[in-house]
């Protein structure tokens, strides 16, 4: 009967019956089993049914006949072949299905019938030649070989077997590359020839559209292979045998494609970088699983030493596992040369083609580490011909550079341990990028931050933990807006612990200094390539410039001690400086901070002080040094315990010697000018800082400003002693910022006041009473009167220099600031000049007349009242028998 049926369809050619439609091959080649179903579907096709008869005939054959002549059945079912289909004619559905028959019946006739009896594998590869035919034929031929090696690697037959087709594999693909390149080259010299002179009605771009449509179908066929391929991998039951089928099918010729501009190509690079990537992983999850498998056997063996003489006959690399150092060298070494090439060519391939790379090559890494063929520092180490260090330092090198290790400790987290400080310092370098290759950091902090998020680096990010979600809200989005929050914080982390560890072990701290430099200058060092990478002429102005301004003031604020920075970026030459801070001081400002419990710190902060303020007058730049000073002590810029600390020495031990001969000399006047007009702000934000429910917080706050309204009565006490200074338009311009001053204190006073008593009023504390005494004095003495009485503070606590620390702070700025005003200042007929000898020259003073100061400062006592009606309302409280609210003096 069958022969009866096949004989018929011969003679048709194999074609479909009349009427019927063509619905591609027959089901039972997607199962791998020989017991496929064979189950009839609706509008089954009369050959496809025949072929299901075929095989179960075949599979009945096999229990009654013998192989010879199950052999002589199959050999007289092979149809007779004489089929071509050129490529330069067109190709008929009906031919196709014929065609398709044919393949579909030599593959059930291979697939059902024992492997002695089986028809020739010849027979199937000779339907179509993949030079000359059809490309059409040529995708039916290509399927043909996915459905039979995908039963052929399923099966239990030795390697022998499958090899054929691994190598009929060969032969399509470098026959259809042939086609690609053929399409170009006719294409070029058709268009060389001179045909195309005008006479012609074809133009080159008809040509190229022409080549264009050629290389499509060939790169269709190319991508069929790779599709059969990685259908055939997974139906595979021995690994072993698979690498060699890998091997010898050449399928790693794909990854030296040399056309990565042609973004067609590039997807044939990447279906075959994911048939890796599947052949990785499943080599890295049998190699688990037999880890497992031995781990038990061990357990179970525990006790029983073999033999001396047993350990003869074991194979020596068999056990080291030396034979797995070739399993995927096949691999690695193709795909190494295409990531050298896509991540060192000038211009960057497809974006996915780069992450294929990566994903494929970490997975492949870690199969060989799991395997312990190899170890991570073959692979990571910079003497290693494979390590990403090797790569050409491109834009697309460094931008996917974070994915590279993000990738990694995703595959195996143990390697952050043994790698810490090369992973940390990538991160932190690649932050300072450029916002175009900003793309990846964030993957590669979060990998950090999942797997050791308690290290001392990765401690107080800017970022938040969702409980619900169990994860961290470090997304591309949030790493780019809070960027410089983010290097801050790890700066910050560098300075805590290396203070730290030095509190415990200094040698480790020097150890750890030295680590956190290395990574520093790594930082500076891209950061200076980058600006000069994008410096164009003589001016480079934008967002970039001003974010490594940022974040050199970032390193001069928490990083001085760990590693200078570089010379380059305080160069005005080299580098533009931030205009209104060319020389960090905010930032070194800051740095002083953390230190400044300790006296010699704190004496540094006094010198570094003194030596700005002089300078600002000198060179007209108070204006920038207020605003320095206001975003060191008052903004979100610096952390609030840093600001804290900063502050107690400033206000306590360093800005008193200022205010205090503010009023004595036009030159001291001028200096502590920007002192004078910053406080005020400074003071404004100061409630921000206040935690009223902490007493070291309100102690801090009211010492500090205690000790400048302190300052201001010793400072103030010469005008009652030599009056005539009220006629200096300089006395009068500072009194008027030492109101403005108290107006702001004032607020804070009365809300610390208001927390520790229970009286409906507040009392005002004695020294509110006396810059209400001096206010009035100031009143009669620019009106020309006798005042009625001199001001007078009772306390003695302004008189005497506060004892520890901040006492002998400011001693010591007294001192320096007398002897720099003496040494570097002079006056001579109403004239300031700043230096010595040639180098002396004339500073102004520009104060503005008696007139205009005297109208100011009245607006400013007028203000005042002001400020103490709004505080403490009108009642004259000085006459009151008993308490302030609280104990100030």
């Amino acid at each position: 009967m069958l022969n009866a049926v096949f004989d018929f369809f011969g003679k048709n050619g194999l074609r479909q019956l009349t009427r019927e439609t063509t619905s591609g091959s027959v089901s039972f080649f997607d199962h791998t089993t020989f017991d496929a179903p064979l189950n009839l579907g609706p509008s089954e096709s009369a050959f496809h049914i025949a072929l299901k008869c075929l095989v179960l005939g075949l599979r009945g054959m096999r229990e009654s006949y013998t192989e010879k002549k199950i052999r002589s059945f199959v050999f007289r079912t092979i149809p007779n072949h004489g089929r071509s289909y050129p490529k330069d004619q067109p190709l008929d559905e009906e031919s196709l299905a014929a065609l398709r028959n044919h393949h579909d019946l030599l593959c059930t006739l291979y697939w059902a019938a024992p492997p002695p009896c089986r028809p020739k594998l010849e027979l199937i590869r000779s339907l179509v030649s993949h030079d000359s035919s059809h490309r059409e034929a040529c995708r039916v031929n290509v399927r043909a070989w996915a459905n039979l090696s995908t039963f052929q690697l399923s099966t239990e037959e030795p390697y022998l077997s499958a090899k054929p087709f691994a190598l009929w594999h060969k032969d399509i693909m470098h026959h259809t590359l042939r086609q690609y390149r053929l399409a170009t080259t006719e294409a070029d010299d058709y268009l060389k020839s001179g045909v195309l002179d005008g006479t012609s009605d074809i133009s080159a771009t008809m040509v190229r559209q022409a080549m264009a449509r050629n290389q499509e179908q060939v790169i269709a066929t190319l991508r069929d292979c790779v599709a059969g391929m990685r259908k055939a991998m997974q139906s595979a039951s021995d690994l072993d045998g698979l690498d060699a089928f890998l091997v010898d099918c050449d399928i790693m010729h794909l990854m030296e494609l040399p056309h990565l501009e042609d973004g067609r190509l590039v997807s044939v690079i990447r279906d075959t970088l994911m048939l890796l990537q599947e052949h990785a992983k499943t080599q890295k999850a049998t190699s688990s699983q037999k880890e497992s498998q031995q781990s038990s056997e061990d357990s179970q063996d525990y006790g029983d030493f073999p033999d001396v003489s047993d350990l003869d006959d074991i194979d020596i690399d068999a056990v080291g596992g030396v034979s797995q150092h070739a399993r995927f060298d096949f691999i690695q070494t193709p795909l190494w040369r295409l990531l050298s090439n896509a991540f060192g060519a000038e211009v960057p391939p497809d974006n996915n083609l780069l992450m294929a790379c990566i994903d494929t090559w970490i997975l492949v890494a870690g199969a060989q580490v799991k395997s312990g063929a190899r170890s991570w520092s073959y692979y990571l180490e910079s003497f290693s011909q494979v390590s990403w260090q090797q790569l050409r330092a491109t834009d697309q090198t460094r931008k996917y550079g974070p994915y590279f290790l993000a990738c990694l400790l995703e595959n195996d987290r143990t390697v952050y341990e043994e790698y810490r400080h090369d992973i940390d310092t990538a991160l932190l370098v690649s932050l300072v990028e450029r916002e175009s290759l900003l793309r990846f950091q964030h993957r590669l902090l979060h990998a950090i931050v999942q797997n050791k998020g308690d290290s001392a680096l990765m401690r107080n990010l800017p970022f938040f933990y969702d409980q619900n979600r169990r994860d961290w809200d470090i997304t591309s989005d949030t790493v780019r807006t809070r960027r410089l929050a983010l290097i801050s914080s790890l700066f910050s982390n560098m300075r805590d612990d290396v203070y730290a560890t030095a509190s415990r072990n200094q040698t480790g701290a020097n150890e750890l200094r030295r680590v956190y430099a290395t990574m520093l200058k790594e930082l500076m060092v891209r950061m200076q390539g980058n600006y000069l990478q994008l410096q164009q002429g003589s001016q480079v102005t934008g967002a970039y410039v001003e974010f490594v301004q940022k974040v050199v003031q970032f390193l001069k604020q928490y990083t001085g001690d760990i590693c200078p920075v570089l010379p380059f970026f305080t160069d005005s030459v080299a580098f533009p400086l931030p205009s209104t801070d060319p020389a960090y001081v905010v930032g070194r400002l800051c740095g002083y901070a953390s230190k400044a419990t300790e006296l010699g710190t704190a004496k540094q902060l006094s010198v570094f002080m003194q030596t700005v303020a002089q300078q600002a007058a000198a060179d007209n730049q108070q204006p920038y040094l207020v605003n320095q000073l206001t975003t060191a002590l008052s903004s979100n810029e610096t952390p609030a315990a840093d600001r804290a600390l900063l502050r107690v020495a400033l206000f306590q031990g360093i800005f008193p010697a200022y205010l205090e001969t503010a009023f004595s000399s036009s030159v001291a006047s001028l200096v502590a000018r920007p002192i004078l007009h910053s406080l005020e702000p400074i003071v404004e934000a100061m409630i921000f800082d206040l935690r009223i429910a902490h007493p070291s917080s309100v102690s801090s706050i009211l010492e500090s400003i205690f000790a400048i309204l302190h300052a201001f009565i010793r400072g103030t006490g010469m005008l009652k002693e030599t009056p005539s200074l009220l006629d200096q338009p300089y006395a009068l311009a500072a009194l008027t910022r030492m109101l403005g001053v108290i107006n702001a204190i004032l607020p804070i006073i009365e809300y610390i006041g208001s927390r520790h008593t229970t009286s409906i009023r507040q009392r005002k504390p004695p020294i509110v009473l006396y810059m209400e005494d001096l206010a009035e004095y100031l009143i009669s003495m620019l009106a020309g009167m006798e005042p009625y009485s001199l001001p007078d503070y009772e306390s003695s606590a302004y008189t005497r220099n506060p004892g520890g620390q901040n006492g002998a702070l400011l001693a010591f700025s007294r001192k320096g600031l007398q002897e720099g005003l003496k040494t570097n200042w002079s006056e001579s007929g109403g004239a300031i000049f700043f230096g010595q000898g040639h180098a002396k020259r004339e500073i102004v003073l520009d104060v503005g007349s008696f007139e205009e100061n005297k109208a100011m400062l009245l607006n400013g006592i007028e203000a005042f009242r002001e400020a103490i009606y709004n505080v403490y309302g009108d009642e004259d409280d000085r006459y009151r028998d008993g308490e302030v609210g609280f104990d100030v003096v």
